[in-house]
């Protein structure tokens, strides 16, 4: 089960989560002039994630297509939920670049069958660690 927003869906990461720590430099970031050796002048962290989100067994045909169009509509953020670490979790605000659905078959009375995986892209909103900072949204 995953949450979305503090809504609760019957869906479930499936091994293939990816995260991604973004490190931004700043403007002052660059070549050293004489030397050329790179100074870095570091803004942050984001960290990103893509994945395969799986429909549970207990997942209604209404429910998975509500989830679908949860993902797919054009809002700045949503608040999910990641695996962080060895046991954590990371709670942050993403939005959603890109959900892809994959239509099975279309039934007799002409009823789409979609495939039980979405696959996501969710970039993070804002940084989650700053220098000299600590990692926001870890439990």
């Amino acid at each position: 089960m995953i949450e979305i927003d503090g809504k609760r869906f019957n869906a479930s990461w499936i091994s293939g989560l990816t995260q991604t720590a973004d490190i931004i430099n700043g403007e002052g970031s660059g070549r050293l002039q004489g030397t050329n050796a790179m100074y870095l002048e570091y803004s942050g962290t984001f960290f990103n994630h893509s994945g395969e989100l799986h429909r549970d067994r207990n997942c209604t045909d209404e429910e998975w297509a509500n989830l679908f169009l949860v993902l797919a509509n054009p809002i700045n953020k949503h608040k999910f939920k990641f695996a962080f670490g060895e046991d954590n979790i990371i709670e942050q605000d993403v939005y959603v670049s890109q959900v892809i659905r994959t239509l099975s078959k279309i039934d007799r009375d002409g009823e789409n069958k979609w495939e039980p995986v979405y696959k996501l892209t969710l970039p993070a909103v804002n940084m989650a660690w700053v220098p000299n900072g600590n990692i926001k949204g870890v439990k």
